[in-house]
């Protein structure tokens, strides 16, 4: 004989050591009785907002990696910026445009960046992108004290 829940009046009433959906706890995170979320669709960072943009919390990891960026991309002139080598993997950061930083402070933000991305996409990442790029080129800059990427159709 097989023990299964039995509803009266509304309310469920299951066998000992089971479960029914209406009765586990749930929270905004955790739905009720649902399989662990993967972590693309949990991501959070400071001060990001929790957004979505084709893939889970894609705008979220682009926000808390810019803002990992603005960290590092002081400048006075063109010569303190370079481009930074972060691979994106599952987020496409990085590679259209690259992430202009400040040379002293680049080592720091590819470690920091490198582990934020490897937190949202994981081993195994239930989506991701690669972007596509509109310039062929860049040249990394010093504008109004920050470093930034421009795009060109001719090669530097």
């Amino acid at each position: 004989m097989l023990a299964v829940p039995v509803c009266t009046d509304g309310s469920w009433s299951c066998p000992a050591g089971s479960t029914d959906e209406r009765q586990c706890p749930s929270s905004p995170d955790q739905p009720a009785c649902s399989l662990p979320r993967h972590p693309q669709e949990t991501y959070r960072y400071p001060g990001c907002a929790n957004e979505d943009y084709g893939c889970p919390r894609l705008k979220t990891v682009l926000c808390a990696l810019e803002s990992i960026r603005a960290e590092y991309n002081t400048c006075q002139q063109d010569s303190d910026c370079v481009a930074a080598t972060v691979n994106g993997r599952c987020s496409g950061y990085g590679q259209c445009p690259p992430a202009a930083v400040n040379a002293s402070g680049r080592s720091d933000f590819e470690t920091r960046a490198t582990a934020e991305v490897a937190r949202y996409c994981t081993e195994s990442p239930i989506c991701g992108t690669s972007g596509s790029c509109a310039y062929p080129y860049f040249a990394v800059r010093c504008q109004q004290g920050r470093c930034v990427a421009e795009g060109s159709t001719t090669a530097p």
